[in-house]
C-alpha cells in the first residue's frame, strides 16, 4: 500500500473518529489509546519508498573538517529541531483537563524528569504541556537528548555489528591509554572500513529508520494530544515521520563525521533546577518573566514570616554545552589539547526559592503527579471529605451518651456563631 492511499485512508478514519465524538457525550480513554496506536501503525511505512531520503554528502565525511564545520552543522541541526516542533507540537490548545491525564510512554516521562522542573508557583508540570512556548521547548529538549544518546554517543552510527563488535572491543582494551591515542585508532579503523563504501555506513538508513520509528512512538501521544485540542489544523503524522527521518539522518551524517576524526566532542547538559549560569543562553525571556510575576502574586497574599529570596533557575534543559577537543602543538613544538566551544547550553528559566534545600523540598515528580490527579479524577476532593466527615460523625455517635446528645444540642447556637467565614491563607 503506497504513501498516498495510507494518507488518504487515515484521513477517512479520522473524519469517522470525529463523527462518532460528536454523537458520544463522553469518550473512553481506552478508546482513545486504541484509535492513537492505529493511526500511529498507520503512519509507519511499510516499504522503503514510502519515505523520502534526505540527500546526505557522505564523501565528506572522509574529509578532516576544522572546528568551525561542527559549529556550523550543529547550529543548523538545532534551528531543524526547533522548525520540525513549531511545525508539529505548537498548535494553540484549549484542553479542558490536565494533559498529563493522556496515556504517555514510561520513556517520555523519564526523558521530561531528566529534562525539565515544574515550576511550583506557574502551573507546575501541566503547564510544560499546556503553554505552547514551554510545550515546544520540552519537545526540542526530548528530541536533542534523544539524537545525543542514541546517534552521537554511537562509535559508527549505521556500522554493521561486526564493525561495531571490533570498535567496542578496541576501545575496551584502550581504556587507560592516555590522550587521543583510542580516538585517533578509532578513527583510522573508521576510515579504512568506509574508504570502500564511499563514507556512508552500509546500515544508515536501517538505522534512521529504526530510531525515527522509535522516536515517533515516544512523542506519538503528545501529538495526539495537540492535535485533539488544537484550535488549528495539524500536519499529518506521515508529514512527522519525514520530518523527523531528515532531522535523524542528518543528526547520523554529522555523527559520522565526527567519528572519522581523532579530535573528542563532548555534550554537557544542565541539570534542571540548577541555578542560572553566565555562560547559559536563555531562549524565552517571556517565561521567565511569567514566572517572576506569579512569585510576586504570590508574594503579596503569603502572610508575612520573614523575606524568601528567589533566584533565576533552569526550567527546561533544551540543548547541551558541546566542546571539542583536538591534539595541538605550541609554538615551541609541545604537545597539549586545543578546546573549541561548538554550542553553549540552552535553556529556559523560572523563579525559583535561592537556597538549595528550599527549592528541593517543594519538588514533586511528575510519576507523583501523575498519580494526584488520576486519584482526584477517580474520587473528587470534595466528594472524598464529605465521605470522611459522614464516616467520623457516625463512628462518634455510636459512641455518644444520651447525656452527652443532649449538652450537644444545647451548644449548638453557639457554634453556629463560631463557624469561619473564610479558609486560611495557605502556602502553596
Amino acid at each position: 500500500m503506497d504513501h498516498e492511499t495510507r494518507t488518504t485512508s487515515f484521513e477517512k478514519d479520522a473524519a469517522k473518529s470525529k463523527e462518532a465524538a460528536h454523537k458520544s457525550k463522553t469518550r473512553s480513554s481506552s478508546l482513545l489509546m486504541i484509535s492513537s496506536g492505529m493511526t500511529f501503525l498507520a503512519a509507519i511505512p511499510q516499504r522503503a519508498g514510502a519515505t523520502t531520503r534526505r540527500s546526505l554528502q557522505f564523501d565528506q565525511s572522509l574529509h578532516d573538517h576544522p572546528d568551525e564545520f561542527y559549529e556550523l552543522h550543529y547550529s543548523r541541526l538545532f534551528v531543524e529541531v526547533h522548525a520540525l516542533v513549531a511545525r508539529a507540537f505548537c498548535q494553540s490548545t484549549n484542553p479542558k483537563s490536565s494533559p498529563w491525564l493522556q496515556e504517555y510512554p514510561a520513556q517520555f516521562i523519564k526523558y521530561v524528569e531528566l529534562l525539565a522542573r515544574p515550576d511550583p508557583h506557574a502551573g507546575k508540570w501541566d503547564r510544560l504541556l499546556r503553554d505552547e512556548t514551554e510545550r515546544s521547548f520540552l519537545l526540542q529538549a526530548t528530541i536533542m537528548k534523544i539524537i545525543d544518546a542514541k546517534v552521537f554517543s554511537s562509535l559508527l552510527f549505521g556500522a554493521d555489528p561486526e564493525h561495531q563488535s571490533i570498535l567496542q572491543s578496541t576501545d575496551a582494551s584502550l581504556v587507560n591509554a592516555e590522550g587521543f591515542r583510542r580516538s585517533n585508532i578509532r578513527a583510522q579503523t573508521n576510515r579504512v572500513y568506509l574508504g570502500a563504501k564511499l563514507g556512508q555506513p552500509p546500515l544508515f538508513w536501517e538505522e534512521v529508520d529504526k530510531l525515527c520509528t522509535q522516536v515517533l512512538a515516544l512523542v506519538f501521544p503528545t501529538f495526539a494530544w495537540t492535535s485533539e485540542t488544537g484550535e488549528s489544523q495539524s500536519p499529518s503524522v506521515q508529514e512527522l515521520y519525514q520530518w523527523l527521518h531528515d532531522v535523524i539522518a542528518y543528526a547520523g551524517w554529522i555523527s559520522v563525521c565526527t567519528r572519522l576524526s581523532p579530535a573528542i566532542i563532548i555534550s554537557d547538559w544542565v541539570i534542571p533546577g540548577e541555578r542560572y549560569h553566565v555562560d547559559q543562553v536563555n531562549l524565552s525571556q517571556d517565561v521567565y518573566e511569567h514566572s517572576k510575576n506569579m512569585v510576586q502574586s504570590w508574594a503579596l497574599k503569603r502572610v508575612s514570616t520573614g523575606s524568601c529570596k528567589m533566584t533565576a533557575r533552569v526550567k527546561i534543559s533544551v540543548a547541551p554545552k558541546i566542546i571539542r577537543y583536538k591534539p595541538a602543538t605550541d609554538p615551541f613544538g609541545r604537545e597539549g589539547t586545543a578546546k573549541y566551544t561548538i554550542m553553549q547550553p540552552h535553556v529556559v528559566y523560572y523563579q525559583g526559592r535561592d537556597l538549595d534545600h528550599d527549592e528541593d523540598r517543594r519538588y514533586v515528580t511528575l510519576p507523583e503527579h501523575i498519580h494526584r490527579l488520576r486519584d482526584r479524577k477517580t474520587v473528587p476532593r470534595g466528594a472524598a471529605l464529605v465521605i470522611m466527615l459522614v464516616a467520623m460523625l457516625g463512628l462518634w455517635a455510636s459512641f455518644e451518651s444520651p447525656d452527652q446528645y443532649a449538652w450537644r444540642s444545647d451548644w449548638r447556637s453557639v457554634w453556629q456563631g463560631l463557624s469561619p467565614t473564610s479558609e486560611p491563607d495557605l502556602e502553596p
